[in-house]
C-alpha cells in the first residue's frame, strides 16, 4: 500500500508541474509582443489588397509590415478606426508604394465615432498620380500619428487630408510635389451602423482640432503647404481649434500656410523660403465666419525675396500676435513689407528682427492702421 501511495503522489506532482509550466508558457506568450506580419505573406491582387487582407486575418490586432520593394497598387488601403485600436501600418524605408488609382490611396474607415483610435502610419514611401484625391485621408477620431513617411506626387490632390480629425500628430515626414501638402477641412458625420461624412451629410459636426504638424519638410507643393480650408460653415461647426505648426521647413510652395477659419493656432520656429505667399491669416472681407482668432506667429525665420511681397498677411484676424520673427533679405523691392494688414483688430506686434525697408504695410501701403482698434505696435523692428 505504501508503494502504491508513493507512485500516485509522484504522478500527481509530475502532472502539477507540467500544468504549471504550461500556464507559465501561455502567460509569457500572452505578454510577448506579436511579431510584425509581412503584408507580402498574405494573398491579394496588389499591395493595397494584401494590406487589407492582412488586417482582416489578424482581426485588426497586429503590426502590418511592408518590406522593402517597389509596389504598384490601385486598391485603396482601408484602415478601420476603432476605439483604442490595436494595430498599426508600418513599412521599410525602402518600401515604395506607387498609387495608380483614383480617390484616396490610404483612407481611415470609421466604424465607431467614440474613443481614441491610436492609429500609427509610419516608415514607407507613398507616390501618387494626378488623378488621386489624397495620399492619406484621415477622418474623425482622436489620436492618429503619421510619421517618417515620404508622400509625393499627388499633384491633383492632397498629400494628407485631415477631415475633422482631433488630437493627432503629423511629424518628421517629407511631403512634396502635391497640390496641397496638408489640407484640413471640417465635416459632418451621420449616425448609425454605417457612418458617412461630408459637406452634404446631416449629423454631428467635426472640425480639425489639436492637429500637431511638427518637424516636417513640406516643399514644392503647387498650391499650399498647409491649407486650413473652410469648405463649409454652420451645422454647429467651430473654427479649427489650437492647431500647432512648429519646426517645419516650408520652401518653394505656391503658398506656405493659409488659415481661413481658426482659433488659437500657433505657427512657431518654422523656416520659410521662396514661396510667393508665406503666412496668410483669414479671408479678406469674410466677416467673423472666415477669421483667424488669436493666431500666434512667433520665432519663425523668413528668407525675403522680391517675389514674396509680404512675409505675413493679416487679411482677417482678431488679436493676432506677431513676435520674435527674423529675416534675411535676399532681394527686396520698394513694395516689400514684412507684415501687411488688411482686416485686423487688436493686433499685437512685438519685437521682430526686420531688415527690409518697410516693416509694416496697411492695405499694401507702408504704414500701420489706427491703434484705435486696440492694436499695439511695440517697436518698428
Amino acid at each position: 500500500m505504501r508503494v502504491k501511495t508513493s507512485i500516485k503522489l509522484i504522478t500527481f506532482l509530475v502532472a502539477a508541474s507540467l500544468h504549471a509550466r504550461t500556464l507559465d508558457a501561455q502567460q509569457r506568450a500572452a505578454t510577448l509582443p506579436q511579431a510584425p506580419v509581412p503584408a507580402t505573406s498574405v494573398a491579394g491582387s496588389d499591395i493595397g489588397d494584401r494590406v487589407n487582407n492582412t488586417l482582416k486575418s489578424c482581426a485588426l490586432q497586429c503590426t502590418v509590415y511592408i518590406p522593402a520593394g517597389n509596389y504598384s497598387f490601385a486598391t485603396p488601403i482601408h484602415l478601420v478606426l476603432n476605439p483604442f485600436g490595436k494595430y498599426k501600418l508600418s513599412g521599410d524605408p525602402g518600401a515604395v508604394l506607387t498609387y495608380t488609382g483614383n480617390g484616396d490611396a490610404i483612407t481611415t474607415q470609421i466604424s465607431n465615432l467614440a474613443g481614441s483610435s491610436q492609429l500609427l502610419i509610419e516608415g514607407f514611401q507613398l507616390i501618387g498620380n494626378p488623378h488621386a484625391a489624397a495620399g492619406i485621408h484621415l477622418l474623425p477620431t482622436n489620436r492618429i500619428t503619421v510619421r517618417n513617411m515620404v508622400i509625393i506626387g499627388f499633384s491633383g490632390g492632397d498629400g494628407i487630408l485631415v477631415e475633422g480629425t482631433n488630437s493627432s500628430n503629423i511629424y518628421d515626414n517629407l511631403i512634396s510635389n502635391n497640390k496641397n501638402g496638408i489640407r484640413l477641412i471640417p465635416t459632418v458625420c451621420s449616425a448609425g451602423p454605417s457612418i458617412h461624412c461630408g459637406t452634404s451629410v446631416n449629423g454631428s459636426p467635426f472640425a480639425a482640432n489639436a492637429i500637431h504638424v511638427t518637424y516636417n519638410q513640406i516643399t514644392s507643393n503647387s498650391q499650399w503647404a498647409i491649407f486650413e480650408d473652410t469648405v463649409m460653415v454652420g451645422h454647429g461647426l467651430s473654427e479649427t481649434l489650437n492647431n500647432l505648426y512648429m519646426g517645419n521647413d516650408f520652401e518653394e510652395n505656391g503658398g506656405a500656410i493659409y488659415l481661413t477659419r481658426s482659433r488659437g493656432t500657433i505657427i512657431s520656429a518654422n523656416y520659410f523660403e521662396q514661396s510667393p505667399r508665406q503666412v496668410v491669416l483669414g479671408i479678406p472681407n469674410g466677416g467673423s465666419g472666415y477669421r483667424a482668432y488669436g493666431p500666434v506667429v512667433r520665432d519663425n525665420y523668413f528668407t525675403t525675396l522680391t517675389g514674396t511681397p509680404f512675409n505675413i498677411e493679416i487679411e482677417n484676424a482678431d488679436s493676432a500676435m506677431i513676435e520674435g520673427n527674423s529675416e534675411l533679405v535676399g532681394s527686396a523691392s520698394a513694395k516689400n513689407c514684412f507684415v501687411n494688414m488688411v482686416g485686423a483688430t487688436r493686433t499685437w506686434i512685438s519685437k521682430n528682427a526686420i531688415y527690409q525697408k518697410n516693416p509694416y504695410c496697411y492695405n499694401g501701403v507702408p504704414g500701420t492702421p489706427s491703434t484705435g482698434d486696440g492694436s499695439f505696435f511695440f517697436g518698428q523692428r
